[in-house]
């Protein structure tokens, strides 16, 4: 509230002392207002890295305006740290308009000129760890690229968040084949496996060695991703845990959950019905009660006090209708003692198990 913090300043100070003190998005706009930043003003840098994480590319362009009539007074150097450090920061989160116009300036040749350091290359890297493809392409065309110490964690996150084509477009950049760029870890397929990058999966599968952990299966499930858990099923030795099937369920997977139960022997915990009850995950909780053996805890209990009966006389009717090949007297009894679950036309109880 500039206004009033006019009327606070005491006798003998300025507004403006504080406001270049403390910037924030409004005290700059009241400036620029004022003409309080003019040219002959000592315009510090760090308020591009302050505006870009703001998105207000619109000041940034008017001090820069007023910066460039006058900066042959200032010290170039220290722009230049802060330049890069805004690029790294756009380029990061994405932003592609900021990153595009801090590039377009004169200051930006300088950042680059550090031949040390290859700062467009860490800024690729950051566009890839914040999962920006569209960023990492703009960059691949402004200059060449070098790895660096920086490279390994990029390429294991370009890997997770921006998938194959990304990938392949670092390691041709930077001069590397799939088979010398620094060892990653299992946390690449975990990760592209999670992000449900089935393609990535089986590109890592054929030009890497680190392979993955149970978390690929468990994590893809989780997110429903079927076609990733039975590519990996099929091609992977690593396997799940209960977690595979106490996330999907926990996610109202029935698809995934179905296909897991059919297919892998690791089972469930009671967390794949307390969860699935908890998130009012009606099907799962139908579906687990008919087709399993897994029990509950109090959590499911609290909002289905007719639970701990029911898994008894629910499995007693599954276990009949399967003898008999008749599952309408089961159906009907769920309908009856569970009122409040809708499923629809699904069916309720799977008939080939």
């Amino acid at each position: 509230n500039l206004e009033l913090a006019e009327r606070l300043v005491p006798e003998g100070r300025s507004l403006l002392e504080y406001a270049r003190g403390s910037p924030s998005v409004q005290s700059i706009e009241w400036m620029l207002a004022r003409g309080y930043l003019h040219p002959g003003e000592d315009i510090q840098p760090w308020l591009f890295l302050f505006l870009t994480r703001k998105d207000r590319l619109d000041l940034m362009q008017q001090i820069w305006g007023i910066f460039a009539a006058s900066r042959d007074t200032v010290d170039m150097d220290s722009w230049v740290g802060h330049w890069s450090r805004t690029m790294r920061e756009a380029a990061a989160h994405g932003n592609l308009p900021v990153l595009q116009w801090l590039a377009e300036q004169s200051v930006r040749r300088q950042v680059c000129a550090n031949r040390g350091y290859h700062p467009l290359s860490a800024i690729a890297c950051d566009a890839a760890q914040g999962g920006h493809f569209h960023v990492v392409q703009y960059l691949c065309g402004q200059g060449e690229l070098k790895p660096g110490s920086y490279h390994r964690s990029a390429m294991v996150s370009a890997i997770q968040k921006c998938g194959l084509d990304c990938v392949k477009l670092l390691l041709e950049r930077l001069g590397m084949a799939a088979h010398d760029w620094m060892a990653c870890s299992t946390a690449a397929m975990d990760g592209a496996a999670a992000n449900g990058y089935l393609h990535v999966v089986q590109w890592l599968h054929h030009n890497r060695t680190e392979g993955c952990t149970t978390n690929a299966m468990d994590i893809a499930a989780q997110n429903g991703h079927l076609n990733v858990v039975q590519w990996l099923h099929a091609n992977r030795t690593e396997g799940c845990t209960t977690n595979t099937v106490d996330f999907a369920a926990t996610n109202g997977w029935l698809e995934v959950v179905e296909w897991l139960w059919g297919n892998r022997t690791e089972g469930c915990t009671s967390d794949a019905i307390d969860q699935a009850v908890a998130r009012c995950k009606d099907q799962i909780v139908l579906w687990l009660l008919s087709n399993t053996s897994v029990s509950c805890t109090s959590a499911a209990m609290e909002k289905y006090p007719q639970l701990e009966i029911s898994l008894d006389r629910t499995r007693r009717f599954h276990a009949e209708g399967h003898r008999t090949g008749d599952y309408r007297g089961g159906v009907a009894w769920l309908h009856r003692n569970f009122p409040e679950l809708k499923p629809g036309d699904q069916t309720l109880i799977s008939q080939d198990r």
